[in-house]
């Protein structure tokens, strides 16, 4: 399991560490691990990045499997029906952080970094926005909510895991990608939209679950392993 560059334990990104370059540390990793085909799993920023390596490097990628799709996967108009309403609803509870993370990442970092009921508050308020509805933990529990804060403060790097937004502010989508892709949906935290998956990927499998939110691997993990265990079936044939 990677950890995307600025997050946790991993160093911090220097400039220009957009989505392209942090495809290619990974491609690079999993050759330097012996790994010269692979499926790639990615959630939230790292649908992004998986969906990037699949543009990138098209013969290593047997395929790729995302939850709670962002660009290439993620709702763009109305005609999307459900997804496109829960963005509207998303967007107007939510652009504040958005915006603050893509514009002054840095400005945030010093008051985060530098107190720890304040870098707690500030993930509670994510988890508020992403997944209100699985709950008073969210459908995390405690016990994770306060590991993740743990972790981030100790590591330092709330900072650095805001640099994502700015490096990739400006940056357009990637363009559609022709490797084996599925999707899967989980509740009411994804704006994925089968109609944008279908038109930008090689879309083979699509799946919807009502429950679980925005980080399915944790809250809602048997109907995450069964679709990814799925689709893993499916490219062991053609791997």
């Amino acid at each position: 399991m990677a950890i995307l560059p600025g997050f946790g334990t991993a160093p911090a990104p220097k400039d220009g560490m957009a989505i392209a370059a942090i495809a290619g540390v990974l491609a690079d990793a999993m050759m330097l691990l012996g790994h010269s085909r692979f499926i790639v799993h990615g959630q939230d920023w790292g649908s992004v990045v998986a969906r990037q390596i699949a543009v990138s490097f098209p013969d290593r990628v047997v395929g790729v499997h995302v939850s709670a799709g962002l660009q290439g996967f993620m709702a763009d108009g109305p005609a999307c029906g459900d997804s496109w309403r829960r963005l509207g609803a998303f967007a107007d509870k939510g652009r504040g952080y958005l915006h603050f993370q893509s514009h002054r990442p840095d400005f945030l970092a010093v008051g985060l970094g530098d107190s720890p009921a304040g870098l707690l508050a500030w993930q509670l308020d994510k988890y508020q926005l992403w997944q209100a509805s699985l709950g008073p933990d969210f459908g995390l529990g405690e016990d994770f909510i306060l590991a993740n804060a743990t972790f981030y403060w100790a590591a330092g790097s709330i900072g650095s895991s805001m640099r994502i937004y700015s490096e990739n502010r400006d940056v357009p989508a990637a363009p559609p990608s022709a490797v084996p892709t599925a999707v899967s949906v989980f509740g009411t935290g994804d704006f994925a939209c089968r109609e944008v998956s279908m038109r930008e990927n090689n879309l083979i499998a699509w799946y919807e679950h009502a429950d679980g939110g925005h980080v399915a691997a944790l809250d809602a993990t048997d109907s995450f392993i069964s679709d990814l265990s799925d689709f893993v079936n499916r490219m062991e044939t053609v791997a």
